[in-house]
């Protein structure tokens, strides 16, 4: 739970980055609360983009912040696709799972970003993302078959 929503919203409603990072930096917000702030900051019409510069929690909040924004999951990987440097971390993937939207998703859809992403030598948490979209739907035999395919070994 947010500690104070008062000071939260006023931070939002005055869009100002540096207040938002003392705000966090002093709470110290575990996950939970701090997914509840981004998506407050979500529902405002704040430009995020200054965040992605400012720190690493801060880039945090402006990729999950955008991830929250979109519509369907065509629009959610159109923009994960273009920043894939962004994942760089384990958390990086696993903590963004969550916030990309399911509507429109598909198996083939799914597939085909993994198939690009696993093979992505270079860099390896962007692997990790290509195996981790496989847990956003249930899989029949034939489609586990299909992607065991994919599999590599790697770390």
């Amino acid at each position: 739970m947010i500690r104070s929503n008062k000071e939260i919203n006023e931070i939002i409603e005055k869009q100002n980055i540096e207040l938002l990072s003392s705000y966090l930096e002093e709470h110290s917000f575990k996950v939970g609360p701090q997914r509840a702030i981004m998506k407050k900051i979500a529902a405002s019409s704040w430009n995020v983009d200054e965040f992605k510069d400012y720190s690493s929690t801060l880039k945090w909040y402006w990729f999950n912040i955008n991830l929250l924004r979109f519509k369907n999951f065509d629009d959610t990987m159109i923009f994960i696709d273009q920043n894939l440097d962004y994942f760089t971390s384990w958390y990086s993937v696993d903590g963004s799972l969550m916030f990309i939207k399911r509507k429109g998703l598909t198996f083939e859809k799914i597939y085909e970003f993994a198939k690009r992403y696993t093979k992505d030598r270079k860099r390896e948490f962007v692997c990790r993302l290509g195996y981790f979209l496989f847990f956003m739907c249930p899989l029949t035999d034939e489609q586990i078959e299909k992607i065991e395919k994919l599999l590599h070994d790697d770390e």
